[in-house]
This record gives structure tokens, sequence and C-alpha cells, in this order.
């Protein structure tokens, strides 16, 4: 992960900027954004952020593949969707 990743996560993110982040990252050979976080940084983040990702997993917006020292964090469609929606409004959306 980048430097400039890892602030935007530090820093405490809203539910699109999560988003944003994950479909700015090079794609995989399938065409799919996801995200790596390692488990050191995930113990870092403000409680905004974690909070943000709670909310995207319990909403399906993005899945979760936990890997030994990291966790993937994959888009889904669900979350795709909700993304471009909010994209082409300029809307944002921050859990409280």
């Amino acid at each position: 992960m980048t430097l400039n990743l890892e602030a935007h996560l530090l820093e405490g993110i809203d539910v699109f900027d999560f988003l944003q982040l994950i479909v700015s990252t090079p794609k995989d050979l399938a065409g799919k954004s996801y995200l790596l976080v390692t488990k050191s940084l995930l113990s870092q983040l403000p409680q905004t952020t974690i909070d943000t990702i709670d909310y995207c997993l319990k909403h399906d917006f993005v899945e979760i593949k936990e890997l030994g020292r990291s966790n993937e964090y994959w888009i889904t469609r669900k979350g795709l969707e909700y993304y471009y929606i909010e994209d082409s409004r300029g809307a944002r959306f921050k859990v409280s």
C-alpha cells in the first residue's frame, strides 16, 4: 500500500472515499478492484474509518478476504453501483 493510501485511511474517511480508494487502485487480471490493508495499519485506523469499513461490509459494498498479515477489500457490484450513483450526484454519505 502506498503512503498516500495509508494517509487517507488514517485521516478518517467516509463510505464514498473508501470506495473511491478501491476503485482507483490498479485492477487485477480479471478487471476487479481491491485494496490491500495490512493488519498493522488496521490497528492504527481511527474509529471513523473502522466504522466506514464495517458499514461497507454490512451493506455488501465490499467483501473481505482475510490473509495472514493483511486483508483485501474487494468492491462488489452493489458497491460499484453506489459509488457511480454518488459520484454522478457529487454527493457524500458520512457514517455517524
